[in-house]
């Protein structure tokens, strides 16, 4: 049998998931304007290498028009950063090397949980120089932006976490100048955890919009202010974020970039007048055109001028001498004003129950505590899923707010763990389920480790027991039965050992899950291959056990399923 890509056995993916989601996007976000590099871009820094003694690089893990940013491992510490480099073919341009020595010295003076963290500069013994940063686990807002626009709320919370963000950076006299989606990154998929990034362009000079990066536009076309591109304009200053941000919360809302033009012409021509917000929702209109005034006189004139105002503070109760009660009871009628009333729980739990449905490969199940904050429960297949299950339940009438969040497990995985906990779950604190144990109690595995995996049959019953391990890819092997071993039989808790030399952890990295299912009687006919796709065989597995169940046997069917991480070596 093959050695798995991802953390096992089989042989490559069977084609790719159902429309019932799919897995997210796990590449990491780190503190400049980048594209992800491709297998064909080469590194410059092999993995591996040690920087200054300190950084081990495991990966290039973004390269941008001057740089090359590098996932590294502190070897004292033991922590992940992001170590910025300047690409060996402008290492001898001073006007780069200035501008690289510009970000360090700006990220070293701002203090934001909204901007990237700046860990230093450091030398190496070759004489090259490395700005080290914060290391960002997330997506950036241009991933969120290509699944579609985000609600109102969520566009106006973004709109406070980053524009709390731009008001530190402006305090420190630092312009951002290229505000973008592709700047701001969603750590852990959480728009209360968007963080900016780039601060390393330099300010528009010339009408072709040179500048010392050479004659590539050192921003976005589709979100650069009017006086960036205005050559008699001196002043680039906060009000230009403002504008950006602007149109970055406005494509958010419509679910692309609004139309500011392609050619340098059209692009000044388009900034003239308040651009067509007829593709964004309606009660966003007011604000989002107060932002994108041509005129810097005409827009809001900080960044906290757009800060929604506290509304968690609660109600102000103001102590009143007894005089004066009967006289304000008296007013409060008089208005049709009361003092606050008890909520209504079960319309908010109505109301609740509405905004946990809707999604697909999914179970979740909420609390509302007496605070009448919520928690949820279960999982979702996506980040995409947390973002909309936060607002959906932000915008219910009462809701103060929501402390926890379900789980993202991505498909396969998802319908996995549907089939298994509706078709052969066990009640809360029944025991019997199989036992599965890797030989890794921790769970997680490096590159070339082999996987060994003890699993316990049910105690409940004589019966078989199947165990499969699905990947992450979308394909699913089966250990038990399989062609090496087809008597799948086993006496009431009766254990076996699969995996072993033949099941070795390769790339790609990241979570697996190994199942195991009990039943009184066979769930197929006939031997099913090693290696297939998991759409098929869930679907397979599904309508086996609605068979089991429907011959109303004395034992029922009774699966568990478990986790595994994968991940380069240390």
């Amino acid at each position: 049998m093959a050695e798995r890509r991802g953390g096992g056995p089989g042989g490559e993916p069977s084609g790719d998931p159902p429309a019932t989601g799919a897995p997210p996007d796990e590449s990491p976000a780190i503190g400049e304007t980048v594209v992800e590099p491709s297998q064909d871009v080469p590194s410059t820094i092999a993995p591996r290498s040690l920087i200054s003694n300190t950084y081990r690089v495991e990966a290039l893990i973004a390269t941008g028009g001057m740089g090359e940013v590098y996932r590294a491992r502190n070897v004292e510490m033991d922590t992940l950063h992001a170590v910025k480099t300047i690409k060996p073919e402008f290492a001898g341009d001073q006007r780069i090397i200035d501008l690289f020595r510009r970000e360090a010295k700006v990220l070293r003076d701002l203090r934001s949980d909204v901007i990237v963290g700046n860990d230093g500069v450091i030398r190496d013994e070759a004489d090259r120089v490395y700005l080290v940063m914060e290391y960002i686990e997330g997506e950036s807002l241009s991933a969120v932006l290509e699944r579609g626009p985000l609600p109102p709320v969520d566009v106006r919370r973004l709109r406070d976490r980053l524009a709390k963000g731009l008001a530190a950076a402006h305090d420190n006299d630092v312009i951002h100048r290229d505000m973008s989606p592709d700047n701001v990154i969603l750590q852990h998929g959480r728009l209360d955890r968007a963080k900016i990034i780039d601060f390393g362009i330099a300010k528009l000079v010339n009408p072709g919009a040179v500048t010392v990066l050479g004659a590539e536009f050192a921003g976005k076309y589709a979100f650069a202010s009017p006086e960036q591109l205005d050559p008699a304009e001196s002043t680039v200053d906060a009000r230009s974020d403002i504008y950006s941000l602007g149109l970055v919360l406005a494509a958010m809302a419509a679910g692309k970039p609004l139309d500011m033009g392609t050619s340098l012409t059209s692009v000044v021509e388009s900034r003239k007048t308040v651009p067509d917000l007829s593709a964004v929702p309606s009660e966003l209109h007011d604000e989002l055109a107060a932002m994108l005034q041509p005129d810097p006189a005409d827009r809001p004139q900080s960044m906290r001028d757009l800060l929604t105002p506290d509304q968690d503070e609660g109600p102000k109760w103001r102590l009143m001498a007894a005089a004066a009660i009967a006289a304000a009871v008296a007013v409060a009628i008089a208005v049709d004003v009361f003092w606050p009333r008890p909520p209504d729980r079960p319309a908010i739990g109505d109301a609740i129950d509405r905004a946990l449905s809707g999604f697909i490969c999914a179970s979740l199940t909420a609390t509302l505590t007496e605070a009448l904050d919520v928690s949820v429960a279960g999982f979702v297949s996506s980040a995409d899923d947390i973002r909309r299950l936060r607002s959906k339940l932000m915008a219910v009438d009462g809701v103060a707010g929501v402390t926890d969040l379900p789980d993202v497990r991505p498909w396969p995985f998802c319908q996995a763990i549907g089939v298994i906990e509706t078709q052969a779950g066990l009640d809360a604190g029944q025991s019997g389920k199989p036992i599965i144990e890797p030989n890794n109690p921790s769970l997680v595995y490096s590159e070339g480790e082999s996987l060994l995996v003890s699993v316990a049959a049910t105690t409940l019953y004589d019966g078989y027991l199947y165990v499969d391990f699905i990947d992450k890819l979308g394909d699913i092997d089966h250990l038990l039965p399989s062609s090496d071993r087809g008597d799948n039989h086993l006496a009431a808790g009766e254990a076996v050992r699969l995996g072993g030399a033949k099941y070795v952890i390769r790339p790609p990295f990241g979570t697996d899950m190994i199942v195991a299912i009990a039943t009184p009687t066979p769930l197929f006919a006939e031997p099913r291959p090693d290696t297939e796709p998991a759409s098929a065989y869930l679907q397979a597995l599904s309508e086996a056990l609605t068979v089991v169940a429907n011959q109303r046997l004395a034992q029922p069917a009774i699966g568990s399923y478990v986790f595994i991480i994968s991940r380069p070596p240390e």
